[in-house]
């Protein structure tokens, strides 16, 4: 029922149809998770960038800047972070924050073409 039904107003609660099935309910709940909050991190790994001002907060502290490529983007223009970002916390590039559908799509695949990439040359002992 949950994939793409079609919902209707009825003098009893909502009618959902799917398919060949058809359910009224009285009671929706709304499953939106919480924003996500950068600060909030516990990893010491986050907290020290943000101290040291190596990551960029976007958008009220929601989360980090990454390139198309996922690797997070500096606050300093002359610094390369070799760290990609994913998920909730990565703001509107790779992977936005609530896009669980770009999850499957071809970005995922643009980040770990990059990553390869990134670790084939480390592992020749090249520049990045």
């Amino acid at each position: 029922m949950i994939n793409d039904p079609t919902i209707n107003l009825k003098s009893k609660g909502w009618e959902f149809h799917s398919s060949d099935h058809t359910i009224t309910t009285t009671m929706m709940i709304d499953s939106v998770l919480d924003a996500p909050k950068i600060k909030k991190v516990k990893s010491a790994l986050i907290k020290n960038m943000l101290e040291d001002d190596l990551i960029k907060v976007v958008q009220d502290d929601l989360g980090v800047a990454t390139d198309e490529n996922a690797y997070l983007i500096s606050k300093n223009k002359n610094n390369t972070i070799p760290i990609a970002l994913l998920g909730r916390l990565a703001k509107g590039t790779v992977i936005g924050v609530d896009a669980i559908l770009e999850c499957f799509g071809p970005r995922p695949r643009q980040w770990a073409k990059k990553s390869a990439s990134n670790h084939k040359r480390w592992l020749n002992n090249t520049e990045l």
